[in-house]
């Protein structure tokens, strides 16, 4: 099973952690932005060359996992809400990982877990019986 691991960019060590978690248990995590400069280091083309990793990632991969945020304290930066809506798009499973930020985390194909011990145990399920 392929995951991508979707969320702010400011929590991308916290996602390297659960990257490598997940990867421990035999699941591979697609998301190159964890391992990337920051963003304010890189110039106009690379960000465009980044950006289309992000959408090559997540295409490449089978479930795409969301880390939602306070809607109340929104970052400035948005991505992580543009790979959700690609993953919809392409028929994939999307699992959230705290509340709904909008209107289309309340879509029923969208699981939603409080934390990221159950949301990886959710991945172990789906890897198990491979409905993703």
């Amino acid at each position: 099973m392929k995951v991508y691991l979707a969320s702010q960019y400011a929590r991308k060590n916290e996602l390297r952690e659960y990257a490598f978690e997940l990867e421990d248990i035999g699941i591979h995590v697609t998301s190159r932005w964890i391992t990337e400069e920051p963003a304010s280091l890189i110039d106009q083309n690379e960000k465009i060359l980044w950006a289309r990793y992000d959408l090559i990632d997540v295409a490449d991969a089978d479930v795409l996992v969301f880390f939602a945020e306070d809607p109340e304290k929104q970052p400035r930066r948005g991505g992580r809400h543009v790979e959700f809506g690609f993953a919809l798009a392409l028929n994939k499973t999307v699992l959230v990982v705290g509340g709904i930020e909008n209107i289309f985390h309340n879509l029923p194909e969208v699981q939603h877990f409080e934390n990221f011990e159950q949301v990886k145990n959710a991945l172990k399920t789906l890897r198990e019986t491979g409905d993703y």
